[in-house]
């Protein structure tokens, strides 16, 4: 439990530094040539963003030169807030992020915004199951690659880029095949709020 403790104070950590890393690159006029952030079409709603539309995508501005492949919103809550799910190429070490973004009622003002691995969950193994049996289960729930990180699990899915909402099916997978009580999260890399 420590070691997820630290891998979670170790994620907030490395936020930290990329959005130091971001006012920087503002200083030094990159985020210029950045596409602005724009309202959510409703063409790029539940549908693949082509090329022609590309421009019009909400372009996440942590992320140099990526790519916004698909994206998908909610209705908005009662609140008016409406969360728009994004899923992205990248030129990073793992080509495909999740972007979850909280847009202000009535705006394109982002009130919160949350990045994380596409096609990556961690997870803590339950005390009742060896590494062996856990590690099967994850694998039986379609993980493709299973490593232990501390006293977590990292389980990496088939990459699923089309599909903003992938992640959510990864995860109800997990808990139908090792228990709904499972401790589950994304493998985040950005936490903006």
């Amino acid at each position: 439990m420590r070691r997820l403790v630290l891998l979670i104070v170790l994620s907030l950590v490395l936020a930290f530094l990329i959005r130091r890393k971001d006012e920087l690159l503002k200083k030094a006029n990159v985020a210029q040539r950045m596409p602005a952030v724009s309202a959510p079409d409703e063409k790029l709603l539940a549908t693949p963003v082509t090329e022609s539309e590309e421009s019009e995508a909400i372009v996440p501005t942590f992320i140099p030169q990526s790519k916004v492949l698909a994206s998908v919103s909610d209705p908005p809550d009662a609140e008016g807030r409406q969360r728009v799910i994004e899923s992205v190429e990248t030129g990073m070490r793992e080509p495909y992020v999740r972007v979850v973004k909280i847009l202000v009622a009535g705006s394109a003002q982002i009130e919160s915004e949350v990045a994380m691995v596409a096609n990556q969950l961690l997870l803590e193994k339950p005390a009742d199951l060896t590494s062996g049996v856990f590690v099967e289960l994850l694998k039986s729930a379609g993980a493709v690659n299973v490593k232990a990180v501390g006293e977590a699990y990292l389980a990496t899915f088939t990459a699923r880029p089309e599909d903003p909402r992938a992640l959510d099916g990864f995860m109800a997978r997990v808990h139908e095949v090792a228990g709904a009580d499972i401790n589950v999260e994304p493998n985040y890399i950005r936490k903006m709020f």
